[in-house]
């Protein structure tokens, strides 16, 4: 049996549904029927008996640790949506135990490790991450509580702060409009960097130039409630009257049978939660298998190649051209 907290959320109840849909016995747990993940003993009763725990609740810097370490105390193995600080590692002892198992991070680490199959050798990344959607107050959160250093980027094989700078008007295939670049290295970007044997890396969240570029800009110089509810606020403005969409775009180079090679991926989603919920989804069906080791991981570090095939339906397209090949043409140009 499968225990799914926040099932009654925008990314659980994608995930319930996608477990369902494979025949999978789930059993739902939310504030509005009676579960309270702060308290230790309503979130015991919940999840005993359980082979698998899955939490999509909000926000996952704040309730990860705690429903993560609970899960391993009645032996049950634990996916986590998202989840990402290092505060969230606990003692899985042998049980497994996965962060971060979502879009980004989550499948924006995993992507570049399945890309780089096809290659003899990488050398350079280049990655593209953009929303244009509505975020619930727990996903505003976590999207403010996401701990990167803006402008650093990966250099001759480690990290270096200020590399990059801000960049508008920037043309990127599948996107509708002109977006903003906003350069950032993470943990997770960085845990790639290494895995991949990476010379150069640059990663990059995009926004168009509306409400939500604006709220981010404010958001350093308000309390935190308000923050929260101005990103919340201008997602929505952004968003109203346009069909949400979620991309990754993730470009690799280096070399392929002693020749020059790129290869871009790109993954289309039409929210950020439906994005989510895949991978978390196929993040479970991994570990139920048995194809996840033992201990506690984030998910982009550690999850097998099958978690992208099992999102595939999700509009995965692979291009052996670079992003700017791939990029609408600027008007006026030939």
């Amino acid at each position: 049996m499968i225990a799914l907290l926040g099932a009654s959320g925008a990314v659980g109840g994608h995930v319930l549904a996608g477990l369902r849909a494979r025949g999978l016995d789930v059993r739902t747990g939310s504030r509005q029927s009676g579960v309270d993940i702060r308290d230790d003993r309503s979130l015991a009763a919940f999840i005993d008996g359980a082979r698998l725990v899955i939490n999509c609740a909000g926000p996952s810097h704040d309730t990860a640790a705690r429903v993560a370490r609970a899960a391993v105390r009645v032996g049950a193995d634990y996916v986590d949506a998202g989840g990402d600080s290092d505060d969230a590692m606990v003692d899985a002892g042998d049980r497994t135990v996965l962060f971060a198992a979502g879009a980004s991070p989550g499948l924006s680490g995993l992507l570049p490790r399945w890309l780089a199959g096809g290659f003899d050798e990488v050398r350079s990344l280049t990655a593209y991450s953009g929303v244009l959607d509505r975020f619930t107050w727990a996903g505003a959160e976590d999207f403010l509580s996401g701990t990167t250093e803006p402008g650093a980027a990966w250099r001759e094989g480690r990290r270096r702060s200020g590399a990059l700078s801000r960049e508008h008007d920037v043309l990127l295939p599948y996107f509708e409009r002109p977006v903003v670049a906003l350069p950032f290295l993470d943990r997770e970007n960085e845990a790639t960097a290494r895995q991949l044997s990476l010379v150069d890396g640059q990663w990059y969240s995009v926004v168009e130039n509306g409400h939500l570029l604006r709220a981010l800009d404010r958001a350093s110089g308000l309390p935190r409630e308000r923050a929260v509810a101005a990103i919340r606020d201008a997602a929505a403005l952004d968003v109203a009257g346009r069909s949400p969409h979620a991309i990754l775009l993730i470009q690799l180079d280096g070399v392929r049978d002693r020749a020059p090679f790129t290869r871009t991926v790109a993954v289309r989603a039409d929210s950020v939660a439906a994005l989510t919920a895949a991978v978390t989804v196929a993040a479970a069906v991994a570990v139920l298998s048995g194809e996840v080791p033992p201990g506690a991981n984030r998910a982009g570090e550690v999850l097998p190649a099958s978690v992208v095939e099992n999102i595939a339906g999700s509009g995965l397209t692979v291009s052996d051209a670079s992003i700017a090949e791939l990029a609408p043409a600027e008007e006026g140009v030939l």
